[in-house]
C-alpha cells in the first residue's frame, strides 16, 4: 500500500495541546495518479496555512497497519466489506 504523511494544523485535527499533528494516510492509486489520499485530501498542492494540512516528504510503500487516518481506514473497511 502507498502511504503519505501529512502534517495537520490544530484547526484541522483536534489535539489536547494545540500542536500540529503528523498523520499517515493511505494514497489512492486508482484516481489522479496517486495525487490524493484515500479520504480525498490533495497531496501535491496542499498548504498548511490555507488547507490545514500539508505533505511531509514523499509517499512510500508500507503496510495498511501503518495507516493512521481514521477516514482512510473507514473507506478501506467499507470496500473490504463488499466482498
Amino acid at each position: 500500500m502507498l502511504l503519505q504523511k501529512l502534517i495537520h494544523s490544530q484547526d484541522d485535527v483536534i489535539t489536547d495541546d494545540g500542536q500540529n499533528v503528523v498523520i499517515t494516510h493511505g494514497v489512492s492509486e486508482v484516481t489522479c495518479g496517486g495525487e490524493y489520499t484515500i479520504c480525498g485530501r490533495a497531496i501535491p498542492d496542499s498548504n498548511l496555512i490555507y488547507d490545514g494540512f500539508e505533505a511531509v516528504g514523499e509517499s512510500y510503500r508500507g503496510s495498511i497497519n501503518k495507516c493512521e487516518c481514521k477516514h482512510c481506514l473507514e473507506i478501506i473497511r467499507y470496500f473490504k466489506s463488499l466482498r
